[in-house]
């Protein structure tokens, strides 16, 4: 019997908890789960019984890590027609869960990239982890607070939205339900424009050559070239760059240790580019 790549948990009568199930693939999203998780929100979309929903990833280190890159969203035929199905699905997400009575909570620990940083913004109530990487990991989870995209953070988002979900429950039901659906109204009085510019443009953006090879490169974990190096894979599968002999677990850690291992390796290369001036990390130094 196959894994489930959505686990649904009834917590209560008007709680309902979905865990995102592919940890080691980071929770991404490929087209069984993708199938899997708008079937389940449709199912508690027609429940008037359920109020709350819990959306969080299974494993501690990702929520989601957005569109699985090593498979496609159109593994039967590979045809733009089946491509189109997917991205409704997905928009399907947003219809289910922003665009519901329902009242949603994510908890985001570790990645919440692309598409799995946008499932997750969507939800009404966002619990963040220390941890909690949305989209860019140079961005950290205080910032997102700082932002206002992080409704609260802590040491534990998934027992704080449990929690946070027993506390709504006790709230008038029809008050919460007009409250949010007044609110989504209020910022996005036409939803189903803001989805059909959405599937616009992201099929511009499919269509481009480079975009085939962006994910061809991925797949088969191709580097670009950066400063007339190319990162390859040795035989072990280990990184390396072949101008330095370093391996990835060898590269430096820290500024300093960087600059002194770009000193040695390749003096003469450009380091900075300033008021029309190159100055190599020899001279730097």
């Amino acid at each position: 019997m196959s894994q489930q790549s959505v686990v649904s948990t009834q917590i209560s009568s008007s709680i309902i908890k979905l865990v995102l199930n592919r940890p080691r693939s980071l929770n991404a999203i490929n087209a069984a789960l993708l199938e899997e998780l708008v079937n389940k929100l449709k199912q508690i979309a027609e429940d008037p019984e359920v109020r709350i929903i819990i959306l969080e990833g299974e494993g501690p280190r990702s929520f989601c890590a957005g569109e699985d890159l090593k498979e496609t969203l159109a593994p039967e035929t590979g045809s733009f027609d089946e491509l189109q199905s997917a991205f409704h699905k997905l928009q399907d997400i947003t219809r289910y869960t922003s665009n519901s009575d329902k009242l949603v909570i994510t908890t985001v620990q570790g990645y919440a990239v692309g598409g799995g940083a946008e499932i997750a913004l969507a939800a009404d109530f966002v619990i963040g982890g220390p941890n909690a990487k949305f989209k860019f990991p140079e961005y950290s989870s205080k910032r997102m607070k700082l932002f206002g995209l992080l409704t609260e953070l802590v040491e534990d988002p998934k027992q704080r939205a449990l929690k946070l979900a027993l506390e709504l429950e006790k709230l008038p039901a029809k008050a919460a339900r007009h409250s949010k659906t007044s609110l989504e109204t209020a910022t996005f009085p036409s939803m189903e424009d803001v989805l059909s510019d959405e599937v616009r443009v992201a099929n511009i953006c499919f269509a481009q050559d480079d975009a085939a090879q962006a994910f061809q490169n991925f797949r088969e974990r191709k580097m670009p070239q950066v400063n007339g190096i190319k990162s390859q894979r040795a035989t072990n599968g280990e990184s390396t760059l072949p101008s330095t002999g370093l391996k990835e677990g060898d590269l430096p850690k820290d500024l300093n240790s960087a600059l002194k291992a770009a000193l040695e390796h390749f003096p003469d290369r450009i380091f900075i580019r300033f008021a029309g001036r190159d100055t190599s990390f020899r001279e730097f130094e």
